[in-house]
């Protein structure tokens, strides 16, 4: 009994023993400890809490240190927990702290002997969107011609960088902030730093002109810098030059004579370049469908009109109208042209006649106040007692000087009226005339689109992830340019996941490929008027959280295609590799196995009335075994006059006779002086070794009557055969490996060697 108390005691103490030694493992199994933290947390936060079995610093429970090894790093174990604090600032991109940590923890087991473990933790850091992006080389400065043509590209240098991680946090998109100059230019892809011109740039509008740059990344929130571009728009040769006054008139008095310098009104002659940078010098000139031009000369310094002939009097009984002419001098299609009236001097005591009944001019909506649009003439100009004004029509729009000058003075809106139908009157107290004035407004593109909030903000619910072509709403653009009409475009990086209609609805093409849970598009609106104008508006689409594991899922099959491609036609191409290295070996083997026996080729050369036959015969390799080796041996000491003269016989009918024919070639065959002749032509073409056969056909030939050569020659192979016979000692010691060939090759005394080579050629 006694003895089953002291199992259980050593039972018991077994199994707290075998408990105690758990301590200092991790709970989960593993061999290292792995935790993930944001660049942004701060100093002095938990990072993660050390799942190890056992107490800190109890009574059989353990205790964890830093190895001593790691010196200066940002993390350290808060005293009496497994929980590691952090002690300096962590930075993805390494620039502000270390982007990760490896550290070793020492886990003692207290009340023991026994080693620390050694726990490897490793630190990862994860991105977070804490930089700004920064302009490279900023400020910004560009010079470009007023003659740009609109869609050009103005300046490619503006450049941001994000120091944040490849991926959102890093994209920069480019955008215009809204300014006095904004509609001016544009950035046709938001990616791209590439500057393009919108509208037309004139030179004596604006000479210089100052934007703001937007550089924004895509977090969430973004985060934004701003630069400056300063534009200076340079003048260039596009414009006409313009006469001071639209009409001009000159009187002629009754003594007019050559050299007399005319009066004009109602100012004097005069032109300028409207090209205020260039300001190109100009020729005048005076010219008259009726060839009247010749009595009258203009000087182009002080821009006189002077008689060059004598004038008749019969000549100008009424008012002539004459075309001045100013051309720039560097450049011929450069000029302008006005109308001078020249009449004689007017009759101030005739009723007040206007010379033309009606008028008609086009006026641009957006033309200026106190721009004169025509001039009157009368029948007395230059008359001050003649007073003008607008008889009936807008008062508060026109107004007549003294000079006859049609005035706006007021704004014109083709929105509001397109034309304008005057009277003008004319008075000297005494008598009065009118005349009618129309005047057209011309529609000039001067609004842009509006949109009906500044900014719009869309939420995709999760039940909607499920639909395709998700209606998210509609955007509300108008334009108060009444018969313009608006295209809607979406840009931005997300642009691929969405899709607008001209009506301004937005939809989510398919929910399934969108890998963002927040999307930044811009909606442009452009209208069709001349020039173009168009406005834009930010839009962001919210998506569910659980979105980004499915979108990382897809991704990481999407990375993981290319290599499962590459490694196929890797494993294809070892195949193919191993498989004509395995051909290559084989045919190798075959053809050494074909060049160990060589064959043995005798050639017949037969004379040109025999057809000059070749037969080639092959001896073949055989081996020597127990079985066979009797009649092996006993083949080779068969007739070779008889096979022989089968073939000398064979020879003149062209076929090579069989090993059954040759047997059986009687002696008789062998005595026709025809087949020895052609025998001993069939092995005249024999190897130069075989000479003892040779001897042994002169033999033969001489040798008479049949009989005494059939005991010649029966004596002639006993003795080939006994020979033989005598060298299966020897093949023997070859372990029966020796063939044919083998067998005739091996040393013998010259009176055997005939024998073996005869033996070969059969």
């Amino acid at each position: 009994m006694k003895s089953l108390v002291w199992l259980s005691v050593l039972i018991t103490g077994f199994s707290a023993s075998s408990a105690q030694d758990n301590r200092c493992f991790l709970e989960k199994g593993g061999s290292s400890e792995i935790f993930f933290v944001g660049e942004d947390i701060e100093v002095g936060s938990v990072i993660g809490t050390l799942e190890i079995l056992g107490e800190i610093e109890k009574k059989s429970g353990i205790s964890l240190r830093l190895s001593p090894q790691d010196v200066e790093i940002p993390v350290e174990i808060k005293s009496g927990t497994k929980d590691l604090i952090l002690r300096r600032s962590l930075d993805k991109e390494g620039l502000k702290g270390p982007s990760s940590v490896s550290i070793s923890v020492i886990c003692d087991k207290l009340d023991s002997s026994d080693p620390g473990l050694v726990i490897p933790v490793n630190i990862r850091v994860t991105d977070v969107n804490d930089n700004y992006p920064e302009f490279v080389n900023e400020p910004y400065t560009v010079s470009t011609s007023e003659a740009a043509p609109v869609g050009s590209m103005i300046f490619n240098g503006i450049r941001a960088v994000d120091a944040d991680q490849p991926g959102p946090f890093s994209t920069v998109e480019y955008s215009l902030a809204q300014g006095e100059f904004s509609d001016f230019f544009e950035f046709k892809n938001s990616l791209d730093g590439s500057l393009f011109l919108r509208k037309p740039l004139d030179y004596e509008t604006f000479r210089e002109m100052v934007l703001v740059i937007i550089a924004r990344d895509q977090g969430n929130p973004p985060l934004e810098s701003r630069t400056s571009l300063h534009v200076s728009v340079l003048d260039a040769d596009d414009r006409n030059p313009a006469f001071t006054a639209p009409t001009y008139y000159a009187f002629m008095q009754d003594d007019a004579r050559e050299g007399k310098i005319l009066d004009v009104g109602p100012k004097k002659i005069e032109a300028f370049d409207q090209d205020l940078g260039i300001r190109a010098p100009l020729r005048y000139s005076i010219q008259n469908d009726e060839g009247l031009d010749r009595y009258f000369g203009i000087n182009s310094t002080t821009k006189d009109i002077y008689i060059m002939h004598q004038i008749p009097e019969f000549e100008f009984v009424k008012p002539t109208t004459f075309v001045i002419k100013a051309m720039q001098i560097d450049n011929p299609d450069r000029y302008a042209l006005a109308p001078l009236t020249i009449s004689r001097g007017p009759n101030f005591n005739a009723p007040v006649q206007f010379t033309q009944r009606s008028h008609s001019v086009s006026v641009p909506e957006n033309t200026s106040k106190n721009t004169t649009l025509l001039v009157l003439t009368t029948n007395r100009p230059g008359d001050r007692r003649v007073k003008f004004n607008v008889e009936d029509g807008s008062t508060d729009l026109f107004y007549i000087n003294a000079n006859a000058e049609v005035i706006l003075v007021g704004e014109l809106d083709f929105e509001e009226q397109e034309e304008y139908q005057l009277t003008a009157k004319a008075t000297d107290g005494l008598s009065f005339d009118t005349c009618d004035i129309t005047v057209k407004v011309l529609n000039v593109n001067d609004w842009d689109p509006m949109f009906g909030f500044g900014a719009y903000d869309f939420y995709v619910t999760r039940e909607e992830m499920t639909l395709k072509n998700i209606s998210l709403g509609r955007i509300e653009v108008y334009d108060k340019d009444v018969p313009d009409e608006i295209t809607l475009d979406l840009r931005g990086s997300d642009v691929r996941f969405f899709e607008i209609s001209q009506d301004g609805d937005i939809f989510v093409k398919d929910p399934s490929i969108v890998n963002v849970t927040t999307a930044n598009l811009v909606i442009t609106a452009k209208d069709n008027g001349i020039p173009s104008r168009q406005a834009s508006v930010p839009v962001t689409v919210y998506f569910p959280p659980e979105l980004i594991v499915r979108s990382q899922l897809a991704g990481f099959g999407d990375d993981l295609l290319l290599p499962i491609i590459l490694g196929s036609i890797l494993v294809g191409f070892m195949f193919l590799v191993a498989g004509l290295v395995a051909y290559i070996c084989h045919n190798r083997r075959k053809t050494k196995r074909a060049s160990s026996v060589t064959p043995l080729v005798t050639q017949f050369e037969r004379t040109p009335s025999e057809k000059a036959r070749t037969q080639i015969l092959y001896a073949y390799p055989q081996r020597v075994t127990e079985a066979n080796k009797s009649s092996i041996y006993l083949e080779r000491c068969q007739n070779p006059m008889a096979k022989y003269a089968a073939v000398a016989k064979s020879s003149n009918s062209g076929s090579i006779p069989s090993s059954s024919s040759e047997n059986k070639t009687s002696l008789e065959e062998m005595q026709d002086s025809k087949s020895i002749k052609s025998l001993e032509l069939t092995t005249s073409g024999l190897l130069p070794g075989q000479t003892q056969f040779h001897e042994w056909l002169g033999t033969v030939k001489r040798m008479k009557p049949v009989d005494s050569i059939a005991n010649q020659d029966r004596e002639r192979w006993q003795h080939c055969s006994s020979s033989f016979y005598g060298e299966v000692e020897k093949d023997k010691e070859l372990d029966g490996s020796v063939n044919v060939q083998q067998t005739a090759q091996v040393k013998r005394t010259p009176s055997q060697s005939a024998v073996s080579r005869l033996a070969v050629l059969y």
